[in-house]
């Protein structure tokens, strides 16, 4: 018998509101200045990567939102 998937959403791993906000939208109310601490991390690889590896989670989230265009973490 096949296993049933879960009917959520997809999930986005362990990433606090604050970073799923960034990574999608390039803001934090709670803190302005987390995108430029957590992007130096990595060489600026950081967001991206987190993208990467939650990017279903992080997709469906953004469709829920409403938001046009890509995710911030992905804009040129």
């Amino acid at each position: 018998m096949p296993k049933r998937r879960p009917n959520g959403p997809p999930t986005i791993g362990t990433l606090s509101s604050g970073l799923v906000n960034i990574i999608l939208t390039g803001d934090n109310p709670a803190d302005a200045f987390l995108r430029f601490e957590v992007d130096l991390l990595e060489g600026g690889d950081y967001l991206p990567r987190l993208y990467r590896e939650n990017r279903a989670g992080l997709d469906a989230e953004f469709r829920r939102r409403g938001l046009k265009g890509r995710p911030w973490v992905l804009r040129p």
